[in-house]
């Protein structure tokens, strides 16, 4: 997940950079992102703040997890499960970006979280 966010990051400030020295932008736009930004650079804008949302939640049950050693198949096995869902969801919001699909694999990849995140409670208060 760490990677995939900093190459979309690194992805975002390529297209920014391309469509200020193309005169898309202004570059003064960037100074208080006060006027229009063309729609894909605003997609893809709203893709990294999305990257800093729910994945956060699943950063810190990954470190609780790790350092608790609750790290059987189960665990491992939703952990990528929801780094795989958090692609594809990345590739449909910059790709087609047809909303319906997005928000199917949004909510499975939720509720793999939540999965995720049960799972790794119950290790930490259940086992006692």
């Amino acid at each position: 997940m760490v990677f995939y966010t900093l190459a979309v990051y690194a992805y975002m400030g390529y297209r920014r950079y391309k469509a200020v020295y193309r005169r898309e932008v202004p570059l003064a736009f960037y100074k208080t992102y006060n006027g229009e930004e063309p729609e894909a650079l605003r997609v893809l804008s709203r893709h990294v703040i999305n990257l800093l949302e729910a994945p956060l939640l699943f950063y810190v049950v990954s470190l609780v997890a790790f350092t608790t050693g609750n790290t059987g198949s189960a665990v491992v096995l939703l952990a990528w499960a929801y780094v795989g869902l958090r692609l594809v969801h990345g590739f449909i919001h910059l790709g087609s970006n047809i909303v319906a699909w997005r928000f199917r694999v949004f909510v499975l990849s939720m509720m793999v979280l939540t999965l995720y995140l049960a799972l790794v409670a119950f290790g930490l208060f259940g086992a006692r």
